[in-house]
């Protein structure tokens, strides 16, 4: 399974005129040796391969942190977001997330 995943990665990772989808799009893809046995058209019924379990709204224990400086900041963002009228602490378990709309990407 991994040399299948490197390839199917190492495929996307090129310039755009060498990408895999250039020229069948998503039908190219899905006919990657990596997809081999995947239903596309049931897809959207098979139940999730993982499903989270949160404990509340803000509940931020499947966020990757290791990427994020552990040193506590806490009194910073509070006193700016208390400036700014926010809530800290529903601000505070997203500290270094950031959100990224899709179609930011199509140039919409």
């Amino acid at each position: 399974m991994l040399p299948r995943l490197i390839t199917f990665q190492l495929s996307l990772i090129c310039d755009a005129d060498d990408r895999l989808g250039r020229n069948g799009g998503a039908a190219e893809i899905k006919q990657h040796p990596f997809f081999a046995g995947v239903d596309f058209n049931e897809l959207r019924r098979l139940p999730a391969p993982f499903k989270p379990e949160l404990k509340s709204g803000i509940d931020t224990k499947y966020f990757p942190i290791e990427d994020i400086p552990q040193e506590d900041t806490s009194d910073q963002v509070r006193a700016r977001d208390e400036q700014n009228g926010d809530m800290a602490e529903m601000s505070l378990p997203f500290i270094g997330y950031t959100f990224r709309r899709f179609d930011a990407f199509r140039g919409h």
